[in-house]
């Protein structure tokens, strides 16, 4: 129940996917999705097992890290994305 509300993220995730493909800027994809798994992982840790006084929430804290995570690296895409799309056809 949890990770159904990261899907919207998800979704966002993958438009940003084809489009920065589509502008062919395949290191924008690598430094998002090495953005999301990095707070991914670090999120997991803190909310599956309830370190540095995190609660512990087993599989709903992996859900909720996941949700998390997506969101972020959306956040990054959409923030970056207006100053891709002005440059394209420039160079």
């Amino acid at each position: 129940d949890t990770r159904a509300w990261g899907l919207m993220f998800s979704f966002i995730g993958s438009v940003f996917l084809a489009f920065y493909m589509a502008i062919n800027r395949p290191m924008i994809l690598l430094a998002g999705i090495t953005l999301m798994t990095a707070t991914n992982i670090l999120l997991n840790w803190l909310l599956i097992f309830g370190n540095w006084g995190f609660p512990e929430m087993g599989i709903e804290g992996a859900a909720l890290a996941s949700n998390l995570a997506d969101e972020k690296a959306s956040q990054a895409d959409i923030s970056i994305a207006p100053i891709l799309t002005s440059r394209v056809g420039k160079e």
